[in-house]
């Protein structure tokens, strides 16, 4: 079946239609599976080379999220005590 399938792809292909029956399928299949090795030999590295520079980023970007959290909470939690100590003054002082 798989061989059918393979033979079915590479007629329904004009860059290898034209040359399939020169070489074959079994010599296109071994030259597409070298290209697809060189390729992923190439293009591996610089795919976790860019990952690690995502990652790197998000760290920042998470740690930057997390301080300016943390100073919203510390502001409202100010806001809130500095609000009830002048509500209580004003509860005093009436």
């Amino acid at each position: 079946m798989t061989r059918i399938k393979e033979k079915e792809w590479f007629e329904n292909h004009p860059q290898y239609n034209d040359i399939l029956h020169v070489c074959g399928i079994d010599r296109l299949m071994d030259t597409m599976i070298s290209l697809l090795a060189d390729k992923m030999v190439t293009e591996v590295p610089n795919l976790v080379r860019e990952m690690k520079n995502l990652k790197e980023e998000v760290n920042k970007l998470c740690t930057i999220c997390f301080f300016v959290c943390l100073f919203v909470v510390v502001f409202f939690c100010c806001f809130s005590f500095f609000q009830t100590l002048h509500t209580k003054k004003q509860f005093i002082v009436e």
